[in-house]
């Protein structure tokens, strides 16, 4: 253990993998599903749109939802 008995990070896995807890695992077709989702935008070379952090999201997004006839909430 850690100074002060603080598990280390794996630790903590070591421990949950032998209890058979699994909330801190990912399952295989989760990854699987994810790297689809990636592989898709990367594929499609769909556009995105940085924004500043804190802001209320991309200009892009706000002109979209004009277009679209679409009402933000705050």
């Amino acid at each position: 253990m850690h100074e002060g008995n603080t598990p280390e990070a794996y630790e903590t896995l070591f421990e949950e993998a032998i209890n058979k807890e699994k909330a801190l695992f990912v399952r295989k077709d989760e990854i699987e599903l994810s790297w689809k989702i990636v592989d898709s935008i990367k594929k499609n070379k769909n556009k995105v749109y940085p924004y500043k952090i804190g802001s209320n999201g991309p200009k892009e997004l706000y002109e979209w939802g004009q277009k679209n006839n679409i009402r933000w909430k705050k």
